[in-house]
């Protein structure tokens, strides 16, 4: 029987996302586990996780061989010690199973990528490295920049900095003021040096991404189902607090299905993301290792511009399983099945040798 294993940095908290999933994959006889990349003992090839029991619906503690499939669901640490340990761990664990998506590398790499597609460049807000060259550039060319680590999400480490006539401010992305200076550059490298120096940082300009005095995105999930095919799973609008700068739901934002956007700009919005969606995946897997999911946030300027403003190999699902209706919420659980059950074909096809796609 096929096996799935959810690989996860702890499972003591349960999640109805994965518990769904769960049942989805035991109605159609995967047998489903989960575990940590500490829980694999790799000299013996056994892991000590937890066990979905399809009769109860509970997870009991059990020991297993690795699972055929792994689903990536791994959210590492900021402290680059304890993420690149992990990562060794699980590339131990790549060597003995077959993982249905690969986590993307940082932001700037993806960056790049999307950077090379002719109708998706337009769609990206200017971005570089963090350096004291391009924070002076950026500073003097847009008034206002947003800098963000390569590494990291749910809205930590955003930092904020404007120029207004002779005084240059630093704010984090809760809209809190860090610092203030008298037009001097030196003074901020020297604050960003002191606070953000330890982890590499992209910058770009502040984009004017607000409704009422609130920022807002566009979350939109993607799931593959086969080798070039992928759905659009579920959207919804996550708005922060206001004179804030961050919609993330980890700083406070909350979600809403729909927003009261100037009716000049429904039509081009919806062209534009009916463009550039299916290609945003297909791109991504041209430099990368094959994918399963993305959720990719779309900010709409006050000109009805649309930006690609940030790309997720492992989205968080709160907001779509809010927004999304109950008739069709079983698309979203039944994502790994269809995969896998994809990838059972070919492997029958090629006489049950597996294959990446």
């Amino acid at each position: 029987m096929t096996s799935l294993g959810i690989l996860q940095l702890q499972t003591q908290s349960d999640s109805h996302y994965i518990n769904k999933i769960s049942q989805a994959c035991v109605n159609r006889g995967i047998k489903v586990y989960r575990f940590t990349p500490f829980n694999y003992d790799a000299k013996e090839r056994i892991v000590h996780g937890l066990f979905y029991n399809e009769e109860t619906r509970e997870w009991e503690r059990s020991s297993y061989p690795m699972p055929d499939y792994i689903y990536d669901r791994v959210f590492y640490p900021s402290d680059k010690k304890v993420r690149s340990y992990i990562q060794k761990l699980i590339h131990q664990i790549r060597k003995d199973s077959h993982f249905i998506g690969a986590g993307l590398p940082n932001k700037w790499a993806v960056y790049q990528w999307l950077k090379k597609d002719k109708y998706l460049k337009d769609h990206l807000p200017e971005t570089n490295i963090l350096t004291n060259e391009t924070l002076s550039t950026f500073i003097n060319k847009y008034k206002a920049c947003l800098i963000k680590p390569l590494f990291g999400s749910s809205g930590n480490g955003i930092y904020v900095i404007e120029k207004k006539d002779d005084v240059i401010s630093i704010k984090k992305g809760n809209g809190s003021s860090v610092q203030l200076v008298n037009n001097h550059i030196e003074e901020v490298v020297d604050y960003l040096e002191e606070h953000v120096r330890p982890y590499s940082y992209i910058i770009q300009p502040l984009l004017p991404l607000t409704i009422n005095n609130r920022p807002f995105d566009l979350r939109i999930v993607m799931q593959k189902i086969n080798a070039s095919d992928w759905n659009v799973i579920g959207k919804g609008f996550r708005i922060g607090k206001e004179r804030t700068f961050i919609s993330n739901l980890y700083a406070g934002g909350g979600i809403q299905s729909t927003l009261q956007l100037p009716k000049s700009y429904i039509t081009p919005i919806k062209e534009n993301l009916r463009k550039i969606l299916p290609i945003i995946p297909l791109q991504i897997q041209k430099f990368h290792r094959p994918l399963f999911e993305l959720g990719i946030d779309i900010g709409i300027d006050t000109f009805g511009n649309v930006w690609i403003l940030e790309v997720n190999s492992k989205p968080g699902y709160e907001t779509v399983l809010k927004t999304t209706h109950i008739s069709k919420k079983d698309m979203i659980f039944e994502g790994p099945v269809k995969l896998i059950t994809n990838l059972e074909k070919h492997n029958r096809l090629l006489d049950s040798k597996k294959i990446e796609y």
